[in-house]
């Protein structure tokens, strides 16, 4: 699948059939997000797996959306801070959510190419979530995993995104004409 058509058919998917994918796939998931980009070139995400129904239902009740119940896997992304912030100090925070980011992509990116949807929750009780899967880590993001309803009918595409009217700009906020640089001669140097 090539990269834009992944994009294009990557959608939040809610509505998952009873078939649940290979657990192989899953962990292909989880191999592919620890390429993601990282600041320092630290990885301090861990990754949970999660098919145990019980389990599902308690992270379900931790994000206060029952539509987790019925994914046949969830994988809790979460993050072991301390090394960021002996490197980062203050910006640690914002990196870590900056590579939580990254590898949340590239999973439902390559998800799509394997034929699975998946669902990104970003709203949870961190301590619901933690209690669930025992993690002494801080919890970064909650994503569920499987085949979508009706994924033999045609392929459902994105919602139609805003135009970038107003939100593209040129060497300054605010500046949305593109000005090319003037040609340097000899003389101007």
């Amino acid at each position: 699948m090539e990269l834009d058509e992944a994009i294009t058919n990557t959608v939040q998917i809610r509505k998952y059939t009873n078939e649940k994918p290979p657990i192989e796939d899953i962990v292909e998931l989880v191999e592919t997000a620890n390429k993601a980009f990282t600041h320092g070139n630290i990885h301090i995400l861990s990754f949970t797996i999660v098919d145990d129904p019980d389990i599902i239902k308690d992270i379900a009740e931790g994000c206060q959306q029952r539509h987790i119940e019925k994914a046949p896997y969830v994988i809790v992304m979460t993050s072991k801070d301390t090394q960021a912030k002996r490197l980062f100090d203050k910006r640690a925070k914002k990196y870590i959510k900056h590579h939580a980011g990254a590898a949340a992509q590239i999973i439902l990116l390559k998800a799509s190419s394997l034929g699975l949807s998946g669902s990104w929750i970003g709203a949870f009780s961190e301590a619901t979530i933690e209690n669930a899967i025992n993690s002494p880590e801080e919890i970064e993001l909650v994503m569920t995993f499987g085949y979508k309803m009706d994924r033999d009918k045609t392929i459902s595409k994105q919602r139609k995104k805003p135009e970038l009217t107003g939100r593209l700009f040129f060497n300054a906020y605010g500046n949305r004409f593109y000005k090319p640089l003037k040609k340097l001669r000899r003389g101007d140097m």
